[in-house]
This record gives structure tokens, sequence and C-alpha cells, in this order.
């Protein structure tokens, strides 16, 4: 299996879940206002990362302030393994067998010794 392409699927996913979280619920964002009133999407985002948000209150020690380092590390964490398995996913739909080289079986080209006795003539 082409790790690289796993581990670039799993790092763009990772990254567009922390855009789109920071977008509902970010007070920089440019939709914080829409998203004061209509508060359905950064409800979603927020519990779908209560696991790094509960991480961010361990690492601080206060319940009221979580570390916001160790939240968005965790967030990420979380966001790159889920997109890990997309791609392992992804990766396997489309035909390619793992192997540890990183070369499709796909790829490799056929031997004389493998070809049917009809191509050989």
């Amino acid at each position: 299996m082409p790790w690289r392409r796993v581990a670039l699927i799993a790092t763009a996913f990772a990254l567009c879940m922390q855009l789109a979280f920071w977008l509902a619920a970010g007070e920089a964002s440019p939709f914080y206002e829409y998203f004061l009133w209509h508060t359905a999407v950064p409800n979603a985002f927020r519990e779908l990362n209560l696991l790094p948000t509960l991480f961010g209150v361990a690492v601080s020690g206060n319940m009221h302030q979580p570390s916001l380092a160790a939240g968005v590390a965790a967030s990420f964490v979380q966001w790159f393994s889920v997109g890990a398995l997309v791609g392992v996913l992804t990766t396997l739909r489309l035909g390619q067998t793992p192997r540890s080289d990183g070369v499709p079986v796909d790829a490799q080209p056929v031997v004389a010794a493998d070809a049917p006795k009809a191509a050989r003539r």
C-alpha cells in the first residue's frame, strides 16, 4: 500500500477538519456572527471534538479553561487517525494491494513465464 498516499490523505483530512472547526466555532472566524444565532453546526463540531477537549482539560488541570495547544494537538491526532482510516479504505478501493515498498502489484510488468500460452505465440 502506498503509505505516502495514506499519510497525505490523513494529513489533508485532519487539516480540513481543523479549518472547518475554526470556521464554525472560532471567535476570529468570518462566520462568527452567523454561528452565534445558528448553533447547530458549532455544537456538532464541539460534540465531535469532545475527547480532545477533555484531554485539554486534563493537561491544563482547570476544567474551565482547557489547554488550547493540547486540545488542538489531540484534535489533530483524532482527525489524522480518522483520515488514515479513510486513506487506507480509499487506497484499497482503488484496487492497490498492500506492499511494503509502495509499488502496487498491478503496476509490475508481466513476466513471460506468467503470461498465458495464447499470448506467447
